[in-house]
């Protein structure tokens, strides 16, 4: 899976404290709003909020209800850091990278995909192993049943 940087939002406000600074979710009834967003570094001796956003497209469809958190089977990945002014350049690099490591990691979402779909996967073939064992059982009683029967060996009630 490639990504896009069209799938990509960055929000960057600036405010007087850090009480200011509250975290509203772009996310609302399972849709993404990012309207609101805006880009105002500031002045010195603000507090600047950089807040990056990226729409995932969930990979797994059986945990698709589970992770996806907007409509259409996909998560936003979400990153938030306060910063004071001086440093606005060197926080949104540092968020841009680490956003970037993370959504080029391919080795971890295999891990993480395995770690979720093993355990089930153990389930389904020990449950099968004990299906197949309890049917092999039955059919063998079953066999047992006529065998006797037909050398006179049933009891009967009383």
């Amino acid at each position: 899976m490639r990504l896009s940087c069209a799938n990509l939002y960055l929000d960057v406000n600036t405010f007087a404290s850090f009480t200011d600074a509250r975290n509203n979710s772009p996310i609302s009834n399972g849709t993404f709003n990012s309207s609101g967003f805006s880009f105002a570094p500031g002045a010195p001796s603000s507090i600047v909020v950089v807040r990056a956003y990226y729409r995932w497209k969930v990979l797994t469809p059986l945990f698709e209800t589970l992770f996806q958190n907007v409509a259409g089977g996909e998560r936003i990945l979400f990153i938030h850091h306060d910063v004071p002014q001086r440093t606005v350049s060197a926080a949104m690099i540092s968020a841009l990278i680490r956003l970037r490591r993370f959504a080029r990691a391919k080795s971890g979402l295999a891990a993480l995909e395995f770690a979720l779909l093993a355990p089930m996967m153990v389930f389904l073939l020990f449950g099968s192993v004990e299906l197949i064992d309890a049917l092999g059982a039955n059919r063998r009683r079953a066999e047992r049943r006529v065998f006797a029967g037909r050398c006179g060996l049933a009891r009967t009630p009383k």
